[in-house]
This record gives C-alpha cells, sequence and structure tokens, in this order.
C-alpha cells in the first residue's frame, strides 16, 4: 500500500479551516478510497523519524512548518507541491502583489526555486496560477505539473427553478478584506447605484459601504447555496492574481453570473464559459481522480 504523508498547517479532517481546507480533505478522501494509506502531518504533530518512510509527501498549506523541515522533505522522499496560494514563493501567502522586488528580495524566493524544482510533481490550481509561477520561476517548466480545479460538493451548489433571482442583486462573498480586492469592489458598487449588494464573509475594519450596499456578516458554508441561488450576479474583483477562487466556481454551479476581473483563476480554464452548468459540476466532482491519476503516472 502506497504510504503518503500529507503536510498542511490545518487538519482539514477537523471540519473548519476555508476553502484549502476543503480541498484537502475532498482530494484525501477520494485517495483513501483507491486505497492509498494517507496520514496528516500538521505543525503540532510530533515529527519523528518514521515520517521519512514514506514513498511520498504532498505538501499542501505549509507556511506555519520550518523550512528546514519541508527542505528535509525534499531531499529524502519524493515530493508532490499542491500549491494552494503563493507559499513558498510569498511569505505571506493570502495574497501575492507580483511585484519586481518579490522575485528578487522576499526571503523566502531561494527556498520557492528549490522547492518547485526539486519536487516530482507540482500541482497549481489553474492556468492563471501556473503562469505567475512560470514567471517568477521559468524552471519550472521543467518539471511535471499539473492544473487542478478545487474540488466542490456539486449537488449541494445547484440551481434551485422555484427560487427566483432578486432583481438587480449582486452577492460578494469574503470580498470586504483587502487582500481580497476590497477596495475595487467598492469602488464598482459605489459606480452602480441601480444594483443592491449583498456582502457577507470577512470584512476589514475599513470597508465604507455604499448606500446600495449591505452587510450581513458570516454565513455558514451550508447556508452558501441559498445566498447564490437568490444572486443575479456574484462579485470578485481581486486585486492580485486569485490562484482559483471557488467562489465563482460555486456561483456557476448555482446558475449565478459574474462580475469579474482577469485576475480570476476559475475563469483562466476554458472549461468555465465552454460548459453547461452539468458540464461543468461533472468536470469539477472528476478533479480528485484527476489529481491521484497524475500522481500516479509521474510519482508512484
Amino acid at each position: 500500500m502506497t504510504k503518503i504523508m500529507w503536510v498542511t498547517d490545518f487538519d482539514c479532517m477537523a471540519g473548519t479551516g476555508g476553502g484549502a481546507e476543503l480541498s484537502d480533505r475532498a482530494v484525501i478522501m477520494d485517495g483513501i478510497r483507491r486505497g492509498y494509506d494517507i496520514y496528516i502531518i500538521t505543525p503540532d504533530s510530533p515529527v519523528r523519524e518514521e515520517v521519512y518512510t514514506a514513498d511520498i509527501a504532498v505538501i499542501s498549506n505549509a507556511a506555519l512548518f520550518p523550512l528546514s523541515f519541508l527542505s528535509k522533505l525534499l531531499d529524502r522522499l519524493l515530493v508532490v507541491n499542491y500549491i494552494h496560494d503563493y507559499f513558498p514563493q510569498c511569505a505571506w501567502r493570502l495574497f501575492y502583489p507580483d511585484l519586481t522586488k518579490c522575485k528578487t528580495t522576499c526571503r523566502t524566493h531561494q527556498f520557492a526555486h528549490d522547492a518547485l524544482t526539486k519536487a516530482a510533481l507540482n500541482v497549481f490550481l489553474s492556468p492563471l496560477h501556473y503562469r505567475v509561477w512560470h514567471r517568477v520561476i521559468p524552471e519550472v517548466e521543467f518539471t511535471p505539473h499539473h492544473l487542478h480545479p478545487s474540488p466542490i460538493d456539486t449537488d449541494a451548489f445547484r440551481p434551485v427553478p422555484q427560487v427566483p433571482k432578486i432583481a438587480n442583486s449582486v452577492l460578494g462573498v469574503n470580498v470586504l478584506l483587502k487582500f481580497k480586492g476590497m477596495n475595487n469592489v467598492l469602488e464598482y458598487a459605489k459606480a452602480h447605484p441601480e444594483l443592491t449588494f449583498t456582502f457577507c464573509g470577512g470584512k476589514d475594519s475599513s470597508a465604507v459601504l455604499p448606500p446600495n450596499a449591505n452587510y450581513v456578516g458570516e454565513v455558514a458554508y451550508s447556508e452558501m447555496p441559498g445566498m447564490y441561488v437568490q444572486a443575479e450576479r456574484m462579485i470578485h474583483l481581486p486585486s492580485g492574481p486569485e490562484p482559483f477562487a471557488r467562489t465563482v466556481a460555486e456561483a456557476k454551479l448555482c446558475g449565478t453570473g459574474v462580475i469579474c476581473n482577469q485576475l480570476v483563476g476559475a475563469l483562466s480554464y476554458p472549461e468555465y464559459k465552454r460548459m453547461n452548468r452539468d458540464e461543468y459540476a461533472a468536470w469539477i466532482s472528476d478533479s480528485p481522480r484527476r489529481f491521484w491519476a497524475k500522481v500516479k503516472q509521474e510519482v508512484m
């Protein structure tokens, strides 16, 4: 049985966390169903020498681990980098400004170069995500890579014909945070008084909403399909290149239009515009299988 060490800052099986943890859980569960022996290592786990007896290490969100530990994994095991954002290139993984100095003076740049060029496989979330990494580390093209759209429960996110759309309504999910493009979103809302905006999720203390916007606070993930179903459109205008943006995919699955810019990874897949809702749902649902098929092809 193939033994896989999954290295992550947060235990995705604990039922908490964000999009990265939801994605990790879906991929891990699919791997277990395929007979792989997968065990999760977090920064709180007692790391003993036997962890290096694994066949493969999947390094997921791992910004809280010492770089010395991650370097040791790269030297001793076959490594799959499952890159959810811009760590290890960016010291702050939640946002990548994509500046010239990011490629020269960031303290993690050299490690990022070593990590991506030593790996057996690099997994990126979208064509856009790969292009940004390639600009930073051109040598990444010589390492096998895989484009992996974030897995989503497509049964939960679907249109509900008996629920009418609210005319001129726009939904924003976690967009009132500076690193998520808060200023872009608020400028758009101010410029379109004919639309009504509902925002949920995180909110920066500096956010000042225009009269046509309402903030409803945090919403349980299980309630999000109902939010999408009622909205005519959802808005996401990041100020930096977003690796995927699962909210944009969730909107499509619920039959909701989008207001986005060219910095949304989900839209860089041709499948987003080419496929209808059911075709897209099947493609997204197949994402974990394609992940493991690529790992088997390149690593096992």
